[in-house]
């Protein structure tokens, strides 16, 4: 037998099953004519239980701009402990790479741009800076998202826009409504580039959060060690010298 804790959770999750039925999701993206532009969108978080990574298509007509859902991948986090910048890594990751099965499965369809959004304001500086600085576990990932993506496309956006964190939150009763943000994608991309969200929030907002505090520590410590250094050398050369002693023989 599971046990007690176990086994609540497991009925949860299988009490929802039977609600799978009523969640549909019509497969003709492109019903109206006279297509303008295509574009993919593609949206990563990540939570301490799950990283996922969602597609939407943004398909621009003579008058209006329609959003439809392409795909979603989850993954449950690793059992070993990471960071949630590193999870949020492995995420942009799972969306680096569900962007190349998206493009080759629909491989007939003329792609105008790929714009992919992440809500950690670590992921976004470490794509776009020289990752090679970086210890192992960042600089991997960081090379594959570069090698599959390019770093102009990545964009910052709030978290309650980002349909991606639906999917890393277990919620009961699961939420199948048909006008969801996890079916129909953020509501701005409904609106033209300039009303969609930009890094002038990101960069004034005071961030409190793990990420921030993890990146504020490791650059006060390295100016810590500096300055350690400099004081120990500084100290080294006013020390006074040590003559040498002349003995005379007997």
């Amino acid at each position: 037998k599971l046990p007690e804790e176990i086994y609540k959770k497991f009925k949860l999750w299988l009490n929802e099953l039977h609600k799978i039925t009523q969640f549909q999701i019509p497969r003709f993206y492109f019903a109206e004519c006279n297509i303008k532009k295509i574009e993919l969108h593609m949206f990563c978080d990540a939570s301490e239980q799950a990283t996922a990574a969602v597609g939407y298509w943004r398909i621009e007509n003579t008058s209006t701009s329609k959003v439809v859902f392409v795909t979603g991948k989850t993954a449950c986090a690793p059992m070993r402990f990471h960071s949630i910048p590193k999870l949020e890594l492995q995420a942009a990751l799972m969306a680096a790479r569900l962007k190349d099965k998206i493009l080759k499965c629909h491989d007939r369809i003329q792609v105008n741009r790929v714009v992919f959004w992440c809500d950690s304001y670590t992921v976004i500086r470490w794509i776009r800076s020289d990752h090679r600085k970086y210890k192992q576990y960042v600089a991997n990932r960081v090379a594959e998202i570069l090698e599959n993506s390019d770093i102009c496309n990545w964009r910052w956006c709030p978290t309650l826009q980002n349909p991606a964190d639906i999917a890393t939150r277990a919620k009961f009763p699961v939420n199948y409504d048909p006008e969801g943000r996890w079916k129909n994608g953020p509501d701005f991309l409904l609106c033209g580039e300039e009303y969609w969200p930009n890094e002038s929030a990101m960069g004034k907002r005071e961030d409190k959060s793990e990420e921030f505090v993890m990146v504020t520590q490791d650059s006060s410590m390295i100016v810590t060690i500096i300055n350690l250094q400099m004081k120990f050398w500084r100290q080294k050369e006013n020390r006074p010298r040590c003559t040498k002693k002349v003995f005379s023989k007997r």
